[in-house]
């Protein structure tokens, strides 16, 4: 039961905010004028050059934070540049994502490139292909990427999953570390003990004030939290959501739309495609000519299925926001509402269950009328022809 505390907290306040926030949807957001209150806003380049005394939620193509934000900042976009000091921590997940003022709270990013140039005062969970960590972090590091970089000193202890390491600075703390390649450079110092996984590692021993214990490759980061990992996971499941029904409104209302009209139609067409796709592959893959396509089904059997989730999802957020300006925040609140109830005990796995099938459902139905409309086009220009 404890696993879902940290979902049920975002749920409630969601819900909390749909009330109580203040909300800009529209091409070009600045906001000059001070907000008291939480703010919310969706565009395709959002600038805040004004203090904002609650929470911001904000999606876009490009946003940047140019004023304090007094609570948290959750941002999903492009770009993201947080340039002023927000006070309880700071959620951002997007393309490029620059930490360029103090953080009082914790950071939990995702992204393709991510820079902390300043402070952060609290914990950081961080998940990316290049990761730069420029300034002090008083807290612990979580961090899985591509390329690491800690240039900064870090009080609390690491634990690292990389492809390549590079520690530059000092690490008061305990590191635990897993990486294809581990370098600590000339003024890097880890007063703590040291713990790590590696192909190719490049310190000298007097680097090292506590001990060091060299791991077999296959040996499992343990203290990798499975809450932290699950957190991430609902983060970036939330980004591919939102990026979708930004991409494709119509298509995800027509999906979410035919899961409202038929439910029970849709559930029996998902079950079908569950076993309909798997049971072709598997003839096709009988014959060297039919292989491609097996694992052509293969890559669209697994899409769909991490998809069925999200229009599901989108369905439940839509019996709540029942006239939305966009899909935005529908999304948003199904998602959590998704991540919740799959997280609870007994009931999580029948709830995957049901999602998956009115997802595939929903996709089986749509891809069937668009067909069925290409064939009756084709058939009245013959006619007219």
């Amino acid at each position: 039961m404890r696993k879902i505390i940290p979902y049920m907290f975002v749920l409630i306040i969601l819900l909390t905010a749909v009330s109580a926030l203040k909300v800009i949807e529209q091409g070009e957001i600045v906001v000059e004028d001070q907000i008291d209150e939480n703010l919310y806003a969706a565009g395709n380049e959002i600038t805040i050059d004004a203090n904002i005394n609650g929470d911001l939620t904000a999606f876009g193509g490009e946003i940047n934070v140019n004023s304090p934000i007094s609570k948290h900042s959750t941002t999903f976009g492009g770009a993201i540049n947080i340039n002023a000091p927000v006070g309880e921590g700071v959620h951002a997940c997007g393309g490029d994502i620059n930490i360029n003022s103090i953080i009082t709270g914790d950071l939990m990013s995702a992204g393709g490139n991510i820079n902390v140039n300043n402070g952060v005062n609290g914990d950081i969970r961080i998940m990316g292909g290049n990761i730069n960590l420029n300034q002090n972090v008083l807290g612990d590091i979580i961090a899985m990427g591509g390329n690491i970089n800690i240039n900064s000193q870090v009080f609390g202890d690491m634990v690292i999953m990389a492809g390549e390491l590079k520690i530059n600075s000092i690490i008061e703390g305990n590191v635990e570390v897993k990486a294809g390649k581990i370098k600590l450079g000339k003024d890097a110092l880890i007063k703590g003990d040291l713990k790590y996984t590696s192909d190719e590692i490049m310190f000298k021993e007097e680097q090292i004030e506590g001990t060091i214990t060299k791991e077999v490759a296959n040996i499992k980061l343990v203290d990798i939290n499975k809450n932290d990992l699950r957190l991430f996971g609902a983060f970036v499941l939330l980004l591919i959501s939102i990026i979708i029904v930004l991409i494709m409104p119509n298509v995800s209302n027509k999906l979410s739309d035919t899961i409202r009209k038929k439910p029970l139609q849709t559930i029996l067409f998902g079950l079908l495609s569950l076993i309909a796709i798997p049971a072709a592959a598997v003839l096709f893959a009988i014959t060297i000519i039919g292989l491609p396509i097996t694992i052509i089904l293969i890559m669209i059997y697994i899409l769909a299925i991490y998809l069925s989730k999200i229009f599901a999802s989108l369905y439940i957020g839509k019996l709540i926001i029942k006239k939305p300006k966009n899909l935005v925040m529908p999304m948003a609140l199904g998602i959590v509402i998704y991540i919740v109830l799959t997280n609870t005990p007994y009931i999580g796995g029948i709830v995957k269950f049901l999602a998956m099938l009115l997802g595939l459902g929903a996709m089986k139905v749509a891809l069937t009328n668009f067909f069925r409309r290409n064939k009756t086009k084709k058939k009245t220009k013959k006619k007219k022809s």
